[in-house]
């Protein structure tokens, strides 16, 4: 028997290690330096505001959310690292780390007595779940780390108090710093406000000192004073009284379908998906009970069971009220990627307590037929992972040209929709960080490019050679802007490479009349013209000229131009 452990522990552990890789690569694969969605104004914003003297920045309301430790982060990658964007995506990944190993950990300190060789691969099966694909969302978008923090620190609060029962020794240090963890929730998303009310539910029923429970109490109500003191409800969203009484069986399937949504991920989404997802987790629910049920009759003596009860509890808490404010999106909104993290922690925490329950009650047959499942579902988790290498190219390509328009100040809601809804919010949030060069307004090739237009630099050289290229629209942008948008290919084939960035210089007075970005890709021009074209298509922006107009595509970096003649 001690060969086939240690082999599936190796095979495991080699997993595990391809599952970080893999996520690795896809973080890098998905990196951009350009802001999107709530990091125009909770990240951007939220800056400008706190270094203009503004300290109530920092617990402002974000939507419902007071997101006071994300914001740290923010601030140190605007201040420190250029607004480069890599910051925030280390965090979240390391975060992601510290939450697989502290799941890992937790099943170490409380796995049933036993061989250490299959403890081991449980716990490396457990890692390798917290790790999965299925929650991209919060791995690759650096406003996300409040997602993984607002799970990690009250998980970490409920184990704390757990280890405070079982370790009278160091009971008084594992107390405090549970209570840490618990403040700390409340500065990550707002379900953190249920962290201190449920630890202080735990210490009670656990039969925590008198002195204990009473800080604890005097720590849930400070806490939750501090964060609805001047709380004002989010507009656009809905509310968990509206859903109950004008829904409550949609109310229902959200929940379900949250809180088993890796299952939808897992078995290839679609409708069968769903159905499955919602399943799952109802299995949840009714395990859950039934686990608090066979605890609760001597909780102190199964404490570490009880924590992940209650931590169970809070993600359950945490998936009705996102139930109640979001379900006027739609049931399936429900399996959005960032919802995953919060639905793969509540399954490790249930498998950590069902495995401490029901272990001993399992037949050889059943234990046999989890094996299966269990191979089963790491092969359809394997798939789902190689994802993570999947070109995100084009993606970023049409993010960058959002940043383009942004930067010349031109409200293209069609192009800017990629990183903002509203382009003319965007426009709004960007002119103080664009004034000062804050983020990739400060980065090439975006830097300084508005004030460039119009100024008049030299003439370009008819000595130089032509690239090969062409120019195959031009129409104006669908606003007064002043500007219209154009598309073409560009290939430099001296060099064999496209160029990031192209200047638009009218060829009469050498002035700058716009800009353009190269990078599309280009399948046509590279069976036509060269293999290595495949990336040659440009897009950008110019001021309206008058037809027949000649200008000169071009950039600083190459040995050639392209001449084009206004239709």
């Amino acid at each position: 028997m001690k060969p086939r452990f240690s082999i599936i522990s190796v095979c495991l552990f080699t997993l595990a290690t391809v599952f970080i890789l893999l996520a690795a690569i896809g973080a890098i694969r998905a990196y951009s330096p350009v802001p999107i969605g709530d990091m125009w104004n909770g990240y951007l914003g939220f800056y400008m505001n706190a270094t203009g003297g503004d300290h109530s920045a920092w617990w402002a309301q974000h939507n419902e959310h007071r997101i006071l430790l994300s914001r740290i982060f923010f601030w140190l990658d605007l201040k420190f690292f250029e607004g480069r964007g890599w910051f925030l995506i280390l965090v979240n990944f390391l975060i992601l780390l510290a939450g697989a190993f502290s799941i890992f950990m937790i099943w170490q300190r409380s796995a049933p007595p036993g061989k250490n060789r299959p403890r081991l691969a449980m716990g490396l099966l457990l890692m390798i779940w917290m790790l999965s694909w299925i929650q991209h969302d919060n791995i690759t978008w650096g406003f996300q780390s409040q997602f993984f923090l607002a799970q990690l620190l009250p998980l970490l609060a409920f184990h704390l108090l757990d280890l405070a029962v079982r370790s009278p020794r160091h009971g008084q240090a594992f107390f405090v710093i549970s209570c840490v963890c618990a403040v700390l929730a409340l500065g990550s998303m707002a379900n953190g406000v249920l962290a201190l009310p449920l630890l202080t539910t735990m210490a009670v029923i656990v039969g925590r000192p008198r002195r204990e429970i009473v800080a604890l109490v005097l720590l849930s109500i400070t806490g939750l004073w501090l964060y609805f003191h001047g709380y004002a409800a989010p507009g656009g969203h809905g509310s968990l009284s509206q859903a109950f009484r004008d829904d409550p069986g949609g109310l229902v399937a959200y929940l379900l379908a949250y809180l088993g949504g890796p299952f939808y991920y897992f078995m290839g989404k679609g409708k069968h998906g769903v159905l499955l997802a919602q399943i799952a987790g109802l299995l949840l629910i009714q395990g859950s009970a039934l686990l608090a049920w066979h605890t609760l009759k001597a909780p102190r003596q199964r404490s570490q069971m009880l924590a992940m009860l209650f931590f169970l509890l809070y993600v359950g808490g945490t998936a009705l009220a996102t139930a109640g404010g979001r379900l006027i999106f739609g049931v399936e909104q429900g399996l959005t990627s960032r919802y995953m993290t919060p639905a793969l922690m509540a399954w490790a925490a249930f498998f950590i307590a069902a495995v401490n329950c029901f272990r001993p009650a399992l037949s050889p047959l059943l234990r046999g037929l989890r094996a299966i499942a269990v191979f089963a579902l790491l092969l359809s988790m394997t798939r789902f992972q190689l994802k993570a290498l999947e070109s995100q190219d084009q993606l970023l390509y049409q993010r960058s040209l959002a940043a383009l328009a942004i930067e010349l100040r031109i409200p293209d809601q069609e192009q800017i929709a990629h990183v903002f809804p509203d382009a003319r919010w965007a426009l709004q949030i960007a002119d103080g960080p664009a004034n000062h060069n804050v983020s990739f307004f400060g980065l090439p090739p975006f830097a300084d490019l508005f004030q460039r237009l119009g100024h008049h630099e030299a003439k370009p050289d008819s000595g130089q050679p032509a690239c090969a290229g062409y120019l195959d629209e031009l129409k104006p942008v669908a606003s007064d802007s002043g500007f219209s948008k154009f598309r073409g290919w560009v290939f430099d084939a001296s060099l064999k490479r496209q160029q990031s960035g192209l200047w638009i210089v009218q060829d009469a007075h050498g002035k700058v009349v716009g800009f353009a970005l190269t990078g599309q890709e280009r399948p046509d021009v590279a069976a036509a013209v060269d293999p290595g074209a495949g990336h040659a298509g440009y897009n950008g922006y110019m001021q309206q000229q008058a037809p027949g107009t000649s200008l000169t595509l071009s950039n600083p970096d190459t040995r050639c131009q392209l001449s084009i003649k206004l239709p």
